[in-house]
């Protein structure tokens, strides 16, 4: 399933695949698999990529990469989601 999320937080913070792919340190295509819904970023990379895109909230995290804990009912802090 294609992450046009991901696509859309990134044309919106101005930035080219190439771009985000090179400030994480990752290769052009392994973002464009990210982008493509083929593959699903490690936990660091998907916190690197949304720094690069300027995403701040737990809660913008997780509408574009799922859950970023084992158990995606709870926050980083350990609180529950509703």
């Amino acid at each position: 399933m294609k992450n046009t999320k991901l696509k859309n937080a990134r044309e919106k913070a101005g930035l080219t695949q190439v771009k985000v792919a090179n400030h994480v340190g990752i290769t052009e295509v392994s973002y464009q698999n990210y982008e493509s819904g083929e593959r699903i970023p490690r936990a660091d990379i998907a916190i690197l990529i949304a720094d690069t895109l300027g995403i701040k909230s737990y809660k913008r995290f997780k509408e574009l990469f799922g859950a970023a804990t084992p158990d995606n009912t709870k926050e980083p802090d350990g609180n529950q989601t509703k």
